[in-house]
């Protein structure tokens, strides 16, 4: 069929549509202007009638809050999204929190201390063999399956070289922010060393002993800051008198026993306000004076008109 042959069909049946065909179609499927409201842009209706623009939908304007929660999309959510490190690093708690917890943003102390004080804490496999803690044959221990196991030798010699991988770790855990899984297939070579020309290798640190680390990591980072704060109200009480001295606070207390624990540090805390509570009164409340001074709003633009030589004049002006 030619061109010109489908026109003329077309054109034949365009006639055969009488007035009540038009009506029948319009009956069926309307006019098309039922929903001409829904197709008024921001054209029209970007302002009211009292000309106040239209307030900025929000995500607590159109959901539910508890629905809003359970599809993370708080701000807290979008916090985390958006910052470049694991969540897990961002987190105080577990990431399947329904009321996640997030961390503060304190550095990481040097992970040649970290890794000096978590060493000997690890596992009873790294205690035995790099330590040289416990008793000769004490590890492995018997199992179901092996009730007597092959003796372990121990490797004392070889102590500096894991306390630098234990360091080695923490940093690339807490300063890269790398994760234990990431570590344990891409960089478990970082935790061992090569012996008889390569022959051979020590492994320092297992995949558990990774996981063990990095809790370490988080109670030592928990309890150097409770003991920068130890440090930091001694230093302010000294400022007010410095011929103030005591030896068992700075060597017993923060050389040792507060380096335990996360409780250890809190109860150090504690000595320090049991013995000096008016000191520690004294510095709060001059924090909070001051604190409170910066917090004053600024003069105005208002304020200044007033009392400057314009409205001098109008006084002067003024008829009494």
């Amino acid at each position: 069929m030619s061109a010109t042959a489908v026109i003329l069909y077309v054109t034949s049946m365009t006639r055969e549509l009488t007035t009540r065909s038009w009506d029948e179609i319009y009956a069926v499927f309307g006019d098309g202007l039922d929903y001409d409201w829904a197709l008024e842009g921001d054209d029209a209706g970007e302002n009211d009638e009292g000309g106040v623009a239209k307030k900025d939908l929000r995500l607590e304007d159109v959901f539910d809050p508890a629905e809003i929660k359970a599809r993370r999309l708080q701000d807290e959510d979008r916090a985390i999204a958006q910052a470049d490190r694991p969540e897990r690093y961002q987190l105080v708690n577990s990431t399947l929190s329904d009321n996640p917890i997030l961390a503060t943003e304190a550095l990481f102390p040097p992970p040649a201390i970290a890794g000096y004080w978590a060493y000997a804490k690890i596992s009873l496999r790294t205690q035995y063999i790099f330590c040289g803690m416990h008793q000769d044959g004490s590890y492995p221990l018997p199992t179901p399956e092996m009730p007597m196991p092959y003796p372990v030798m121990r490797r004392s010699d070889l102590n500096d070289e894991f306390i630098k991988a234990v360091a080695r770790a923490l940093d690339m855990m807490f300063i890269e922010n790398l994760e234990v899984p990431y570590l344990w297939h891409y960089k478990r070579d970082s935790f061992s060393v090569l012996e008889n020309k390569g022959t051979n290798s020590v492994q320092f640190l297992e995949r558990d002993e990774l996981w063990q680390l990095y809790n370490l990591g988080i109670k030592f980072r928990a309890i150097h800051a409770r003991c920068d704060q130890i440090t930091s109200m001694w230093a302010k009480i000294k400022e007010r008198k410095p011929e103030l001295e005591n030896d068992y606070l700075t060597r017993t207390l923060l050389g040792s026993v507060c380096m335990m624990s996360v409780e250890a540090a809190a109860e150090g805390y504690n000595w320090l306000s049991y013995h000096y509570p008016e000191e520690i009164k004294q510095i709060k409340e001059d924090e909070f004076l001051e604190e409170a001074t910066k917090r004053l709003p600024e003069r105005s633009i208002q304020d200044e008109r007033r009392s400057g030589p314009i409205m001098g004049l109008v006084k002067v002006s003024r008829p009494v």
